[in-house]
């Protein structure tokens, strides 16, 4: 289609054109139009001469009204061709504002689904100087927010001091953990430097959780450490990622719930399509409905300059390897050893945006759409979601939930 162009029609209402059918997004309300050709036309004529109207047929005049009673268009409408705007024309910048930090890549458990495939063998550990020019780089860019990950982190044996060392650097640290070693000293340690914990449990049940980890006992360990940390008044979350075969079962502890907060296994890592059923499908796919819940303009202007998420997080692993996301390898901004890492950010990875995956740039409904790349199915880092139903080319929407 070449260079596609988003015309202004309105205060904070654009006409986003597709191959075959178009959108409009009122981000006064978020809603979205889909569009005929037919309506496409008359509303750039509209904008072109505010005579227009005089050669508009019957057809054409009842469309102009539907239009107008939806509030998309107004009366002194007529906004001239420049008004519309393009790909790096909305201001969206990349601001870089959280990173993980992977301190080791061992791990005491073996989930089905790792998104590193941590191992219970012999792995990497990052070095304390390191660590420091790790923090350096991040505040230098900006970062305020952090994570601390694995593998498991709590088998680094200067996790204390790292923790330490960031204390005064940044506004929020988290340590995201299977919580087998949270022991009472740790969660006096949690406490003291005011960091929160974020802790994988996949079910109520021992035999469901011990499933994914892999690892007899880890639920009853996982239970005792989440019971440290409310007893000592460490603020901690949950994390539960759905998969199939895994039942999360009824609640039976006051420790959790749940319900609150799941997420679906991503297929990067050690996960593959095995972890997947019909339900998980259905409810990962993109659908129509997708697009039935209103759109924010933050989120548009982003799309249509950056990835919603390459452009916003880092991932820094042991080895000083940077990525853009905890989940994808493919992609690979450089290595701190090497250079700043103001200098190794990749602008081609931060801006990769719909308009460069394939499909997707011809579709009109690309700037609404969350991109989640590292889930992927095996396919390429520029393919289109394999859990999209939707075609731009017909414009039609499939009956049928993606193939496994």
């Amino acid at each position: 289609m070449g260079e596609k162009r988003i015309l202004c029609i309105g205060k904070r209402i654009f006409l986003v054109e597709g191959v075959k059918k178009h959108c409009i997004y009122n981000l006064n309300d978020g809603a979205l139009y889909s569009i005929t050709d037919d309506v496409f036309q008359v509303i750039k004529r509209l904008r072109q001469s505010e005579a227009a109207m005089a050669g508009f047929d019957e057809e054409e005049r009842e469309i102009v009204q539907v239009l107008l009673s939806e509030d998309i268009i107004s009366p002194s409408l007529m906004v001239e061709e420049n008004d519309s705007i393009s790909a790096g024309d909305t201001g969206g910048a990349a601001a870089i504002d959280f990173a993980w930090i992977e301190v080791t890549d061992r791990c005491n458990l073996a989930c089905v689904h790792c998104y590193n495939s941590a191992s219970r063998g012999r792995g990497k550990d990052m070095l304390f100087d390191h660590f420091q020019l790790v923090v350096s780089e991040l505040k230098r860019i900006g970062v305020d927010k952090i994570q601390f990950i694995g593998g498991e982190p709590l088998l680094h044996q200067d996790l204390r001091r790292m923790i330490a060392y960031s204390r005064d650097h940044f506004s929020f640290l988290e340590v995201f953990t299977n919580g087998t070693l949270v022991n009472s000293n740790w969660s006096k340690i949690f406490k003291e430097y005011n960091v929160n914990v974020a802790v994988s449990v996949y079910s109520y049940d021992t035999a469901n959780h011990e499933k994914v980890t892999g690892s007899a006992g880890s639920h009853a360990k996982t239970n005792a450490g989440l019971r440290l940390l409310k007893e000592n008044g460490v603020p901690y979350r949950i994390s539960c990622i759905r998969m199939a075969g895994i039942d999360v079962g009824r609640r039976n502890t006051e420790l959790y719930d749940l319900s609150l907060r799941q997420g679906m296994v991503r297929l990067s890592g050690r996960a593959s399509s095995k972890l997947l059923d019909k339900e998980l499908v259905k409810k990962r796919a993109i659908t129509k409905n997708t697009f039935s819940r209103p759109v924010k303009e933050e989120f548009f202007k982003t799309m249509i300059n950056l990835n919603n998420c390459f452009s916003r997080t880092l991932y820094i692993a042991a080895d000083l390897d940077v990525y853009p996301c905890v989940m994808e390898r493919r992609l690979r901004h450089g290595n701190l050893q090497d250079a700043s890492l103001a200098a190794i950010l990749k602008r081609e990875i931060m801006m990769l945006s719909k308009d460069k995956i394939e499909t997707c740039h011809d579709c009109e409904y690309r700037y609404a759409c969350f991109d989640c790349r590292p889930d992927s199915l095996e396919k390429g880092v520029y393919d289109k979601p394999w859990y999209c139903t939707y075609d731009p080319y017909s414009g039609e929407w499939q009956r049928d939930m993606p193939a496994l």
